[in-house]
């Protein structure tokens, strides 16, 4: 009888002494709740929630648009992405965002703004600068502004303000898309072929201008410029995305456009009415991840050990190297002139090769006598050596004006 109101008392002071806790337990998580919620928001800014040295750049781009520049950047760490964006618009507009994302979601967006202008009565050049901060996780947003005069280099020294939070606040995320793709024409990409009325005589500038990259490329030199609606009779895919013609006294140039994968492929053919109609050959490639003038030749590499693909290297009326482009593949590797290591006859400059912004290997391109040779080193030092494949590269004793692929 002892023993069980012994071991009764226990459990009644072992179940007393828990509830206990539990009460504790739950006023300690009631307590540390209403902390949290009473804790007030913070302005997230750039970095984040990061040391700068821990994000690394992965890609970056820049666009021009009229007087207005845009350079992007994106650093990433683990699933946590940082995209930058700065436009700059001559030397009035200065507009910097930052946007957060833990995998495919927006976190927070820092913006900092500067604006060049006109004092309405003294006539004197001020700057309005503002900085916001919008945390969607918070659902928490920041403000502060100043007005100063010109060139003024510290940045505001105000506090930041907060203001209300809406939930659809619009941002300017038009710039942002996956840098570490490269660009694309969309399936919907719209161009339009137009000719420069104002030169003297009947020869024209041809030009594209595409809607999606706001760039204007000059096609060719033309003569009575025409756009062409029958493409079945003409023997133009009808998938084709533009179609003219620059017929003149019996004869004259046929041109389309197509997209393959993203890149824009330009084809030619001159058709006489005598003659039987011609096969179009590949005229001109544009593809948007590459930002290079117009090719004036191309040469084509095979690899010294016959186990790698072709290249080819298109070159400007300068000689120097735009992009290298391997066979089998549509995307142009943009080349940017590195060093200069000509000596006498020989001529011999290297060029960083550029994937999505970023340098990567390298290209070392030697022209001596007759011969031109190409060693590419990884970004690894793994080193590969091509000669000009000559008949490949020439044409009439010369290099070919056209893309081999």
């Amino acid at each position: 009888m002892i023993y069980k109101l012994s071991v009764a008392l226990a459990l009644g002071f072992l179940l007393a002494s828990c509830s206990n806790e539990n009460k504790q337990d739950s006023k300690n998580e009631l307590n540390s709740k209403n902390e949290e919620e009473a804790q007030p928001h913070k302005p997230l800014l750039f970095p984040f929630n990061f040391e700068e040295r821990e994000l690394k750049l992965m890609a970056k781009r820049k666009r021009v648009l009229g007087d207005c520049e845009t350079e992007s950047e994106l650093y990433q760490k683990a699933e946590n992405r940082v995209f930058k964006s700065e436009t700059r618009c001559s030397e009035y507009t200065i507009v910097t965002r930052f946007y957060y994302f833990e995998e495919k979601d927006l976190i927070a967006v820092h913006t900092k703004e500067i604006d060049n202008t006109v004092h309405a009565k003294n006539g004197k050049m001020l700057t309005i600068r503002s900085e916001k901060t919008v945390n969607f996780r918070e659902k928490s947003a920041f403000l502060r502004s100043d007005t100063v005069a010109k060139n003024v280099k510290n940045w505001i020294e105000k506090e930041f303000t907060e203001i209300e939070f809406e939930s659809n606040q619009a941002f300017y995320l038009e710039s942002y898309e996956d840098l570490s793709q490269p660009l694309s024409y969309s399936k919907n990409a719209t161009f339009k072929v137009r000719s420069n009325q104002e030169q003297d005589g009947n020869i024209r500038s041809v030009f594209l201008e595409d809607a999606e990259f706001m760039g204007a490329y000059t096609l060719l030199k033309a003569n009575n410029f025409m756009e062409i609606k029958d493409f079945k009779s003409n023997a133009i895919p009808a998938d084709a995305k533009f179609a003219f013609s620059t017929w003149w006294a019996g004869g004259g140039q046929m041109v389309y456009g197509k997209l393959d994968s993203g890149v824009l492929k330009i084809y030619e053919r001159f058709d006489e009415e005598t003659l039987p109609m011609q096969p179009f050959h590949l005229l001109r490639v544009i593809d948007p991840n590459v930002n290079a003038s117009m090719p004036s030749y191309y040469i084509q590499f095979k690899e010294d050990k016959g186990k790698a693909k072709n290249i080819q290297v298109a070159f400007n009326e300068k000689g120097d190297a735009l992009y290298a482009k391997y066979a089998g593949k549509e995307r142009q590797i943009e080349l940017e002139l590195n060093k200069d290591l000509s000596q006498g006859s020989t001529i011999k400059k290297r060029y960083d090769e550029i994937l999505l912004g970023i340098k990567s290997g390298s290209y070392t391109i030697t022209h001596q006598g007759n011969y031109d040779y190409l060693t590419y080193t990884t970004r690894d030092g793994k080193v590969f050596n091509y000669t000009i494949d000559f008949k490949k590269s020439e044409e009439n004793g010369e290099y070919k004006k056209t893309p081999h692929f």
